[in-house]
């Protein structure tokens, strides 16, 4: 790992951990003050649409909104991939609407897939709504910040019957009919503070919005985090998932190979996500020995010469979100793997029996 990450890594879990030690607590309290007025901003905001002073657009179809309240990290786009898979094996017709966050596409509405052809680049797109219509082949995807908008145009252009919000849980300016809160179950409220000074985008309160929880890396701590979010929420539903790696693929040749291939073998670890340790874990779960780590902030979108440590004598693993960005560049001749992951829910039947009783009309 380079030195910069390195100090980058070190600087972030001291920053962001819970811990309160009174230098810490000095240091970082110019901060503390900023994400205070911040907390003031987002539930005056909230307020403000609740009580009716705002007004939120309303779809004639069913909206299931896919969000989290900390900075990336707990799955919403493997969710929201596994969920427009589900909602088309019922035989509905989904458009994924995402704000399309770093990509550089300038519509109001951009048509990341119309269901038929993936009609933009990653760099257009943004690596996740590239992902995720890859990934979904039939089902619309489309990027734009009012996604109210995007989700008008999906309707007209596409006769779309059911929306799902990418990371809509902030996104309150459209109505949604289905609340779909993510939490880490390692620290589901973050390290109790809001940006700048920690990693919540709202106050835990915010929980009371949610129709349903999904809990992600929970190392079977389930009581203990039922009863936290029973403390803002008293009935909300709370299940749990998880990652399941279930391939790996050559980026270059598309060779499929199983995991068993990584048992014993030395790896570098290529990533560019939020929650980078969970990546390592995976492959260390799986056998492989992780002699280095090359990471980059989420969302990174490569430059080759950032990779020029990349041989043709290492085995590199990297994600999916990486990938699709890796695809463009001229690399040197080397071994690049890519893990592909499915999430997969306890309780996935009484999951989807929840998910009916909320929109029993629609379903």
């Amino acid at each position: 790992m380079r030195a910069v990450d390195k100090f980058q890594n070190a600087f972030v879990k001291y920053f962001f951990s819970p811990e309160k030690k009174k230098g810490k607590q000095i240091l970082l309290s110019p901060l503390t003050l900023i994400s205070s007025l911040y907390k003031q901003a987002v539930i005056f905001r909230n307020q403000a649409y609740h009580k009716g002073f705002l007004h939120a657009r309303k779809l004639s179809i069913p909206v299931i909104s896919i969000g989290n309240l900390t900075v990336g990290g707990t799955g919403k786009t493997p969710m929201t991939i596994y969920l427009a898979r589900l909602l088309q094996s019922m035989g509905k017709r989904v458009g994924v609407l995402s704000r399309g966050y770093r990509g550089a596409a300038p519509g109001a509405v951009n048509v990341v897939s119309d269901g038929k052809k993936v009609r933009l680049v990653p760099g257009e797109a943004g690596d996740e709504p590239f992902l995720i219509a890859q990934k979904l082949p039939g089902i619309v995807v489309l990027t734009g910040k009012d996604r109210g908008l995007a989700g008008e145009y999906a309707q007209n252009n596409f006769s779309i019957d059911v929306a799902l919000l990418d990371d809509g849980f902030q996104h309150i300016k459209l109505k949604r009919d289905l609340d779909i809160l993510l939490l880490d179950g390692r620290s589901p409220l973050g390290n109790g503070y809001l940006l700048p000074r920690g990693n919540l985008r709202e106050p835990p309160e915010s929980i009371r919005r949610a129709h349903l929880v999904l809990v992600t890396h929970a190392d079977k701590n389930y009581e203990k985090i039922k009863s936290i979010i029973h403390t803002f929420n008293l009935n909300v539903p709370v299940f749990f998932a998880d990652y399941i790696p279930v391939g790996l693929e050559n980026l270059t040749s598309q060779e499929k190979l199983s995991l068993d291939f990584l048992h014993g073998k030395a790896v570098k670890a290529l990533a560019g996500v939020a929650r980078p340790e969970y990546f390592v874990s995976f492959l260390s779960q799986m056998g492989a020995k992780v002699k280095e780590t090359l990471f980059f902030p989420d969302h990174h979108f490569y430059h080759p010469k950032e990779l020029t440590t990349i041989d043709k004598n290492s085995i590199f693993v990297t994600t999916e979100k990486d990938a699709v960005k890796l695809k463009s560049l001229s690399l040197p001749e080397c071994d690049i793997l890519v893990l592909k992951i499915e999430f997969k829910i306890e309780n996935d039947e009484k999951f989807q029996d929840v998910l009916k009783k909320y929109l029993p009309y629609k379903f």
